[in-house]
């Protein structure tokens, strides 16, 4: 129950070097350190918190469409972020089924 808990909501840096598309742990500390988000260490296990490492990866998305859509952009990121939760959501229904 309680890694299961930490897994929703850290993110170790194994995955967060996948997810930056680098080549090992280093380079994903060194981006965390650019961002200003903290690393933890818990368990022997280096990890940062998934929702810090989500807002700086749609940071970019925001301003973008801040800049296309100003009087729209925060409901359309929101729409955009509710598709993406639904897709992940019916991919874990699959792989239960």
């Amino acid at each position: 129950m309680l890694t299961e808990n930490l897994s929703e909501k850290f993110i170790d840096l194994k995955t967060l070097s996948k997810l930056l598309l680098v080549s090992d742990t280093r380079a994903a500390h060194k981006w965390c350190e650019s961002k200003n988000i903290e690393v933890q260490i818990i368990a022997k296990k280096q990890l940062v918190y998934r929702f810090l490492v989500d807002m700086e990866l749609d940071k970019k998305l925001v301003n973008d469409l801040k800049k296309k859509h100003p009087l729209r952009y925060i409901s359309i990121a929101l729409n955009a972020k509710n598709i993406l939760a639904g897709r992940k959501e019916r991919k874990k229904l699959k792989m239960i089924l």
